[in-house]
């Protein structure tokens, strides 16, 4: 991954974390999540395919299991991130 592409992500990440409310303008419009992860998920393309991504992946992470597994890995966050790209 290029410099400039890790840059990109640590600011999209920066802006992201305080609100929870991702940066729509660093993300391309084309944008695809492919979330193995989550059973039966569905294709999530574009801005409002990863919106609904985030609403299905918020979902299946309830608190108090996110935060023991979270504790179990030294991490305040859940110890995977799924595969995020773009055509």
């Amino acid at each position: 991954m290029s410099r400039e592409n890790v840059e990109l992500v640590q600011e999209a990440l920066g802006r992201t974390a305080p609100t929870g409310v991702p940066p729509w303008d660093v993300l391309h419009e084309d944008i695809e999540v492919r979330d193995h992860d989550i059973l039966d998920a569905s294709e999530y393309r574009g801005h409002a395919g990863f919106a609904r991504w985030l609403e299905d992946w918020s979902s299946a992470w309830s608190e108090p299991r996110s935060r023991r597994r979270a504790r179990r890995h030294g991490r305040r966050t859940p110890p995977f991130l799924p595969k995020i790209g773009s055509r």
